[in-house]
């Protein structure tokens, strides 16, 4: 941790007076000559512990994002997959295309059994995220295949979007109109959706915090929660772990009722 420049300066002048040829300097005035240069020295000493420490972070870094086998490892690896392309004799692409490298959501998570899941998605941001075609998903199967560490099991997965469902009850202030405060409505789960970290979960009260933000809408009263996640039904409670690593609001088969109040 970098040391404050007063920090410095302390020990710097408790040096000072531990010395017996420095202890003849007695000036008490911040201003003067050798406590100005006191304070130099200080500043020096505190920019250069902070670029070490800055160095140090940035090395930490790189050395955990590159470790052979971390999980950030595999993130990185997953999101340097080339579509289309081989791999060379020292399991590297001959040239870097990013135009191929399609992969732009990772999740990784550890299972019992050596085993580790793998959530990818492309699109070039949260709203279009889409899952990889079958052909696509099969070469990145292979690429993880051939580029993980021996005896270690890969469940590569790329799914259309989780399809949450929601039947509530609006309380909103009539001041407003009711198509207004559902246009609201709509783009306050649509942004809860798009700011659901990829992997994460689909948590009931936070989408309940997030629509009683809207202007107008003074509570939301959630009857039923439900995720529809690669065909299979789920009813949400408090929270639920979102299969396809990414989640849309289905206002399809949503319903609500409106309560001015």
């Amino acid at each position: 941790m970098t040391r404050t420049i007063t920090e410095i300066e302390n020990e710097i002048l408790t040096a000072k007076e531990n010395n017996s040829v420095l202890q003849e300097i007695n000036t008490t005035s911040r201003f003067s000559p050798w406590r100005a240069i006191v304070y130099v020295m200080a500043y020096v000493v505190y920019s250069l512990e902070k670029l070490f420490t800055l160095f140090k972070s940035d090395i930490t870094q790189v050395v955990t994002n590159n470790r052979i086998g971390s999980l950030p490892w595999y993130a990185q690896v997953s999101k340097a997959f080339q579509v289309g392309d081989n791999l060379n004799e020292n399991l590297q692409y001959n040239t870097i295309n990013a135009d191929l490298q399609i992969i732009t959501r990772v999740a990784v998570k550890e299972l019992p059994e050596s085993t580790l899941s793998i959530k990818v998605a492309k699109g070039a941001t949260q709203a279009s995220l889409s899952p990889l075609s079958e052909a696509e998903e099969q070469q990145f199967t292979a690429y993880l295949n051939k580029m993980k560490p021996a005896g270690v099991k890969i469940n590569a997965q790329s799914l259309t979007a989780d399809q949450i469902q929601i039947t509530a009850e609006v309380f909103f202030n009539p001041l407003f109109a009711r198509d207004t405060i559902t246009t609201r409505l709509i783009t306050a789960v649509n942004d809860y959706c798009s700011n659901i970290d990829f992997g994460g979960q689909l948590n009931r009260n936070d989408l309940i915090g997030r629509v009683r933000q809207e202007e107008g809408i003074d509570d939301f009263i959630i009857s039923q929660l439900q995720v529809v996640q690669n065909n299979t039904t789920v009813t949400v409670s408090r929270a639920q772990e979102l299969v396809a690593g990414y989640a849309v609001f289905d206002n399809t088969n949503s319903a609500f009722t409106y309560t001015p109040v």
